[in-house]
Protein backbone atom coordinates (compact mmCIF):
# COMPACT_ATOMS: atom_id res chain seq x y z
CA UNK A 1 0.00 0.00 0.00
CA UNK A 2 1.15 3.49 -0.77
CA UNK A 3 1.53 5.41 2.50
CA UNK A 4 3.17 8.60 3.73
CA UNK A 5 6.17 7.65 5.86
CA UNK A 6 9.01 10.15 5.61
CA UNK A 7 6.99 13.27 6.43
CA UNK A 8 3.81 14.16 8.27
CA UNK A 9 0.77 14.00 6.08
CA UNK A 10 -2.30 12.17 4.98
CA UNK A 11 -1.97 8.89 3.08
CA UNK A 12 -2.98 9.08 -0.59
CA UNK A 13 -6.56 8.14 -1.40
CA UNK A 14 -6.67 4.93 -3.42
CA UNK A 15 -8.59 5.27 -6.68
CA UNK A 16 -9.57 2.22 -8.71
CA UNK A 17 -10.78 2.16 -12.31
CA UNK A 18 -12.76 -1.04 -12.91
CA UNK A 19 -15.40 -0.87 -15.63
CA UNK A 20 -16.76 -4.31 -14.75
CA UNK A 21 -16.16 -4.02 -10.98
CA UNK A 22 -13.69 -6.91 -10.87
CA UNK A 23 -12.33 -5.70 -7.51
CA UNK A 24 -11.75 -8.45 -4.95
CA UNK A 25 -13.98 -7.55 -2.00
CA UNK A 26 -11.48 -9.02 0.47
CA UNK A 27 -8.37 -7.31 -0.96
CA UNK A 28 -6.20 -5.06 1.19
CA UNK A 29 -6.96 -2.00 -0.92
CA UNK A 30 -10.70 -2.28 -0.19
CA UNK A 31 -9.90 -1.95 3.53
CA UNK A 32 -8.47 1.53 2.78
CA UNK A 33 -11.78 3.01 1.57
CA UNK A 34 -10.94 3.38 -2.13
CA UNK A 35 -12.85 5.49 -4.59
CA UNK A 36 -13.95 3.11 -7.34
CA UNK A 37 -15.02 4.26 -10.80
CA UNK A 38 -17.12 1.68 -12.60
CA UNK A 39 -19.83 1.29 -15.20
CA UNK A 40 -21.06 -1.93 -13.58
CA UNK A 41 -24.64 -2.09 -12.34
CA UNK A 42 -23.94 -5.09 -10.05
CA UNK A 43 -25.92 -3.81 -7.06
CA UNK A 44 -24.97 -6.75 -4.84
CA UNK A 45 -21.23 -6.19 -5.29
CA UNK A 46 -21.64 -2.40 -5.04
CA UNK A 47 -23.46 -2.89 -1.72
CA UNK A 48 -20.75 -5.21 -0.35
CA UNK A 49 -17.95 -2.83 -1.37
CA UNK A 50 -19.81 0.15 0.10
CA UNK A 51 -20.29 -1.74 3.38
CA UNK A 52 -16.51 -2.25 3.50
CA UNK A 53 -15.97 1.52 3.10
CA UNK A 54 -15.45 1.88 -0.64
CA UNK A 55 -16.89 4.93 -2.35
CA UNK A 56 -18.48 3.87 -5.64
CA UNK A 57 -18.85 6.26 -8.56
CA UNK A 58 -21.05 4.74 -11.25
CA UNK A 59 -20.21 6.08 -14.69
CA UNK A 60 -21.58 5.61 -18.21
CA UNK A 61 -20.27 2.65 -20.23
CA UNK A 62 -17.83 4.78 -22.22
CA UNK A 63 -16.75 7.25 -19.56
CA UNK A 64 -13.76 9.49 -20.08
CA UNK A 65 -10.92 9.71 -17.59
CA UNK A 66 -11.32 13.52 -17.55
CA UNK A 67 -14.83 13.04 -16.15
CA UNK A 68 -13.44 11.00 -13.28
CA UNK A 69 -10.77 13.60 -12.53
CA UNK A 70 -13.47 16.28 -12.32
CA UNK A 71 -15.33 14.12 -9.78
CA UNK A 72 -12.11 13.52 -7.82
CA UNK A 73 -11.60 17.27 -7.54
CA UNK A 74 -15.18 18.45 -7.07
CA UNK A 75 -16.33 15.74 -4.66
CA UNK A 76 -13.14 14.58 -2.92
CA UNK A 77 -10.80 17.57 -3.38
CA UNK A 78 -8.04 15.40 -4.87
CA UNK A 79 -5.86 17.32 -7.32
CA UNK A 80 -2.98 14.98 -8.11
CA UNK A 81 -2.59 11.30 -8.82
CA UNK A 82 0.09 8.63 -8.92
CA UNK A 83 -1.12 6.28 -11.63
CA UNK A 84 -0.10 2.65 -11.37
CA UNK A 85 -1.43 0.27 -13.93
CA UNK A 86 -1.05 -1.62 -17.11
CA UNK A 87 -1.22 -0.68 -20.74
CA UNK A 88 -5.00 -0.13 -20.86
CA UNK A 89 -5.32 2.45 -18.08
CA UNK A 90 -2.07 4.21 -19.01
CA UNK A 91 -3.24 4.36 -22.63
CA UNK A 92 -6.51 5.98 -21.55
CA UNK A 93 -4.69 8.70 -19.60
CA UNK A 94 -2.19 9.26 -22.41
CA UNK A 95 -4.87 9.59 -25.11
CA UNK A 96 -6.69 12.19 -23.00
CA UNK A 97 -3.45 14.16 -22.50
CA UNK A 98 -3.50 13.70 -18.72
CA UNK A 99 0.05 12.59 -17.94
CA UNK A 100 2.79 15.03 -16.93
CA UNK A 101 5.50 12.55 -16.03
CA UNK A 102 6.25 8.85 -16.59
CA UNK A 103 8.42 6.64 -14.38
CA UNK A 104 9.00 3.45 -16.30
CA UNK A 105 10.59 0.45 -14.65
CA UNK A 106 12.22 -1.95 -17.09
CA UNK A 107 12.98 -5.36 -15.72
CA UNK A 108 14.39 -8.54 -17.22
CA UNK A 109 11.66 -10.45 -15.34
CA UNK A 110 8.43 -11.36 -17.11
CA UNK A 111 5.12 -10.99 -15.27
CA UNK A 112 2.35 -12.80 -17.12
CA UNK A 113 1.44 -12.16 -20.73
CA UNK A 114 0.17 -8.55 -20.49
CA UNK A 115 -0.07 -6.01 -23.28
CA UNK A 116 2.80 -3.88 -24.57
CA UNK A 117 2.83 -0.51 -22.81
CA UNK A 118 2.51 1.40 -26.06
CA UNK A 119 0.68 0.49 -29.24
CA UNK A 120 1.82 2.35 -32.38
CA UNK A 121 -0.51 5.32 -31.75
CA UNK A 122 0.52 5.73 -28.11
CA UNK A 123 4.19 5.26 -28.93
CA UNK A 124 3.98 8.17 -31.37
CA UNK A 125 2.22 10.35 -28.75
CA UNK A 126 4.80 9.40 -26.14
CA UNK A 127 7.79 10.09 -28.39
CA UNK A 128 6.32 13.41 -29.52
CA UNK A 129 5.36 14.84 -26.14
CA UNK A 130 7.83 13.38 -23.62
CA UNK A 131 11.59 13.58 -23.09
CA UNK A 132 13.79 11.40 -20.90
CA UNK A 133 15.15 13.37 -17.95
CA UNK A 134 16.67 10.55 -15.89
CA UNK A 135 17.82 6.98 -16.26
CA UNK A 136 19.23 4.94 -13.40
CA UNK A 137 19.72 1.31 -12.54
CA UNK A 138 18.75 -0.63 -9.47
CA UNK A 139 20.18 -4.15 -9.47
CA UNK A 140 19.06 -5.61 -12.83
CA UNK A 141 16.25 -3.08 -13.33
CA UNK A 142 16.34 0.26 -15.12
CA UNK A 143 14.22 3.20 -14.04
CA UNK A 144 13.59 5.91 -16.63
CA UNK A 145 11.82 9.19 -15.96
CA UNK A 146 10.16 11.09 -18.80
CA UNK A 147 8.56 14.52 -18.53
CA UNK A 148 6.15 16.30 -20.81
CA UNK A 149 7.94 18.72 -23.19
Amino acid sequence: MLTVRAVDGKDPAPVIYSKNLSVNIDSKIVKNSPIIFTSSKNSEKISKLTQKGAKIEIMSDNFLIKETLEILWEKYRLNSMLLEGGADIISSFLKENLIDEFHILKSPRTLGNGHPLFDSENKKLFETFFSKVLSTTCDKDTIEVFQRN
